[in-house]
């Protein structure tokens, strides 16, 4: 019974080997910085610049322990691929140019997830988040911010943001555990941005001035999301609809965001001051001359997306 228990522990420890890169993509700025983790038990761990990557590269420091190996790097301010050799494989980091905007939708696009992976890991995350929400409002959540623009920055700014134990504990938010990490970046250690993850005026990517911590509904739509259709039919999970109500001579908005679409399209929305978190179907507000979600209505702007995922 020893020999065999000492079997499966040893199975059990080489059975957890694998390499973890915390950021796939960067800045090429020598400010960024990541640590790649290759987990391999019994010091069979290694992990080493691939040849020709070391002009691309920084190595802060190297740490070594019995479960596994850690290289903490930045970039050396040269934009292009590094690659790295592991016990577990080999893997690659891009180092993007701090001006590179090739959408030109105003943000750095070391600033945006580009995989598809990401993409969909992104908004799983916003929408869990923001459906939590209608259950017991997180302590994280200022209170002053808890408004409909809030819960979409609350929801934008946590689902960027690694997911880990500590996360859980101060958010009081356990049902995102189950959900697939993004894998560019996490806040605050967006590239180039920081915590100025929200657009707050017109400018070029890599004008630090246009960037703010806050945006209201009419700067998310305006500056931070392209707009998708008016057509309710053309919305997706994750997109954000917006309604402008003139009284007199002022405008306030209005937004929802879009949790499921099929078999029918759920919006999850908080009322506003001192209001509460409400989770409908698109049906419940077919018959609103106000909220209605339809090109006839005069006060829907339409389904909007973030840039950072379109």
């Amino acid at each position: 019974m020893k020999y065999l228990l000492l079997s499966l522990c040893v199975a059990l420890l080489f059975s957890s080997c694998s390499t973890e890169v915390s950021s796939g993509k960067m800045a090429a700025d020598t400010s960024s910085s990541a640590v790649i983790r290759d987990k391999r038990p019994l010091s069979k761990s290694f992990i080493r610049i691939k040849s020709g990557s070391e002009e691309y590269v920084k190595v802060l420091r190297l740490e070594n322990d019995f479960f596994e190996s850690r290289m903490f790097f930045s970039s050396t301010g040269k934009p292009g691929t590094a690659f790295f050799e592991t016990s577990s494989g080999e893997y690659k980091v891009e180092f993007f140019s701090a001006s590179t905007d090739a959408d030109q939708d105003g943000f750095p696009d070391c600033a945006e997830l580009l995989s598809e992976d990401s993409r969909k890991n992104f908004i799983a995350r916003f929408v869990r988040i923001a459906e939590t929400q209608f259950l017991k409002e997180s302590p994280s959540w200022e209170k002053s911010q808890r408004d409909c623009a809030g819960l979409v920055r609350f929801a934008y700014r946590e689902s960027l943001k690694l997911h880990d134990a500590a996360w859980i504990s101060k958010s009081g938010i356990s049902e995102t555990k189950d959900l697939p990490q993004i894998t560019e970046f996490f806040y605050p250690q967006i590239p180039l941005l920081g915590v100025k993850i929200f657009k707050t005026n017109e400018g070029s990517a890599d004008d630090a001035s246009t960037f703010g911590e806050f945006a209201d509904a009419a700067t998310l739509m305006r500056l931070n999301m392209d707009f998708i259709s008016k057509d309710l039919s053309h919305a997706e999970r994750g997109d954000v609809l917006f309604f402008c109500i003139k009284s007199g001579n002022s405008y306030s908005y209005h937004t929802m965001i879009v949790t499921e679409k099929y078999p029918e399209i759920r919006l999850i929305y908080h009322t506003g001051e001192n209001g509460i978190v409400k989770r409908v179907n698109a049906a419940y507000l077919s018959e609103s001359a106000v909220f209605r979600p339809a090109e006839s209505n005069k006060n829907f702007m339409g389904a909007f997306r973030f840039k950072i995922i379109h």
